[in-house]
């Protein structure tokens, strides 16, 4: 997150210091990030803070990592929804742009092996 993207966060809730609650994009560990401006720098407390481009991923595009999956990378990976196609009336389709019946239709689908 850049510093001024935390300054505006900070600015709207009206307040020193946002706290962050979530699981790591990496290892799924519930955590809790502080973060705030220190000496014109953004400072993070507890892991770090990820903002991407919107994105039908996370509602707020906010996401976080703990410390010890920072240390080991501190990209952040795989955070894109995958877009997943199928055939509707002869023609391939990004399902996100269907219907609500053909979405709910989808939904309903049952994958089946055959030996």
């Amino acid at each position: 997150m850049t510093k001024e993207e935390l300054r505006g966060m900070l600015e709207a809730e009206k307040a020193d210091e946002l706290v962050f609650k979530g699981k790591c994009h990496d290892c799924g560990r519930e955590i809790e990030v502080a973060a705030r401006i220190e000496d014109e720098s953004p400072v993070a407390d507890g892991g770090s803070v990820y903002k991407v481009e919107p994105s039908s991923v996370s509602e707020d595009n906010i996401f976080l990592k703990c410390e010890d999956c920072f240390k080991q990378d501190s990209g952040l990976r795989n955070w894109r929804k995958t877009e997943v196609y199928s055939r509707v009336v002869g023609y391939l389709r990004p399902v996100e742009q269907w219907n609500k019946g053909k979405k709910t239709e989808w939904s309903m689908r049952k994958v089946y092996k055959i030996k």
